[in-house]
């Protein structure tokens, strides 16, 4: 919150209680959340439990959307170079180009909405976490803390392959 106020200009000490009361705002949201889901189980325990597993399946599910991205990412690479050749020899026009870049971008706005999911499922494991510390004793914290390190690897690597993608569709850009 507060880094982000900093960014935008302005009075530092202004920006630190803007990014303070947001951070504020959006950690009750989130408080809120994990209270309201905590509701739907029959105890804060069977709760935890079926939070670790849904986390472990998504970070399952997203590791194999990286790794499909990934070989995608190979293969756009390679069909971009040659259309990039072909354009350059006069082999291929321009209206290939765009049509390569709108594929280009149609697939990043897709990788980009599967980002932006997985940063809010941080978030919500994130504020999970909290939630178990915060009543102690709990033995899933450190599974949750893992499988929490293990999506956030996942956030990394699917952010880089939507640079990877920008900057192939930036790259046909005559």
């Amino acid at each position: 919150g507060a880094g982000a106020a900093t960014a935008a200009g302005g009075d530092d000490r202004r920006n630190a209680l803007v990014g303070f009361l947001v951070g504020c705002v959006i950690g009750s949201n989130y408080a809120q959340w994990v209270q309201q889901e905590k509701r739907k189980y029959a105890s804060a325990q069977a709760f935890y439990d079926a939070e670790l597993q849904a986390t472990r399946y998504y970070n399952g599910q997203l590791e194999r959307y990286n790794e499909v991205m990934r070989a995608e990412i190979i293969q756009l690479e390679q069909s971009s170079a040659e259309l990039e050749a072909q354009y350059r020899s006069g082999q291929a026009k321009r209206r290939d180009l765009d049509n390569q870049r709108k594929a280009l971008s149609a697939r990043k706005a897709q990788v980009d909405g599967a980002l932006a999911d997985a940063e809010e499922r941080l978030k919500q494991r994130q504020a999970v976490l909290d939630d178990m510390r915060k009543y102690g004793g709990d033995p899933g914290v450190a599974s949750l803390a893992g499988e929490i390190s293990r999506l956030q690897q996942a956030i990394l690597t699917l952010r880089g392959q939507s640079t990877a993608l920008g900057n192939l569709n930036n790259r046909l850009r005559f």
